[in-house]
Parts: structure tokens; C-alpha cells; sequence
């Protein structure tokens, strides 16, 4: 399967879910309701083919497939993380080139002037 199969808010919602181990606590971080923390988890269970979490009338239960696969999206959300501040810090520091042209406003005044 290829990764851009795989939806970001699931990804998402599965490794806050792990972290916390609850579907509510999760949907608090994220600002959803629990109902959409589960619905975006259950997607990414059925395309991958594989449950992460043993469902209780209690909560759930991070299984240990869940577990090594929250590891590892969490370490990949962490590297994507970086490299977006990496990108805000290059683009501080790229120096912006102003041009000046004096003479626009009367140019553009004047060839308005007679549409008006």
C-alpha cells in the first residue's frame, strides 16, 4: 500500500489514541469528537487490514501490533514536524527583495483616468 493512501488525520488520531490510550482523551487533544477519533481509526484498521486496539465496554486497549505502528508513525510525525520548522526558519531568513518604482502611481493613475 502506498503511504499517500493513508489519510494524515487518521494517522493522527490512531498515535494520540495510542498515547493516551483512550478515544476520548485523544479527541480532546485533537479537537474532534470521540465518535471522529473512532471513525478515522477504524478506516485506517480496515485498509491496512489489521486491528490496533481491543475495543472494551471500558475503553480500549492498545494491542501490540498498535503499539509498534504508533511508534513508529509517531517517530515519522515527529520528522515531518521537524522538517516543516526547518522550512518556516529557511524562509525567516531568506532576505526579500523590495522593488521601488516611483513612478507607477502616475502611470497607472494616468492610464485609468479616461476609464473611470
Amino acid at each position: 500500500m502506498k503511504i499517500e493512501r493513508l489519510p494524515l488525520n487518521a494517522l493522527r488520531a490512531f498515535v494520540e489514541a495510542a498515547r493516551t490510550q483512550s478515544f476520548k482523551h485523544a479527541a480532546n487533544r485533537l479537537g474532534v469528537t470521540p465518535g471522529a477519533v473512532s471513525r478515522q481509526i477504524k478506516q485506517l484498521e480496515d485498509r491496512l487490514g489489521v486491528t490496533f486496539f481491543e475495543r472494551h465496554a471500558n475503553g480500549v486497549q492498545l494491542n501490540e501490533i498498535g503499539r509498534q505502528l504508533a511508534q513508529d508513525i509517531d517517530s515519522g510525525l515527529e520528522h515531518i514536524a521537524a522538517g516543516v520548522a526547518t522550512a518556516r526558519e529557511s524562509a525567516r531568513q531568506t532576505p526579500l527583495l523590495t522593488l521601488s518604482a516611483p513612478h507607477l502611481p502616475a502611470a497607472v493613475a494616468a492610464a485609468t483616468a479616461g476609464h473611470i
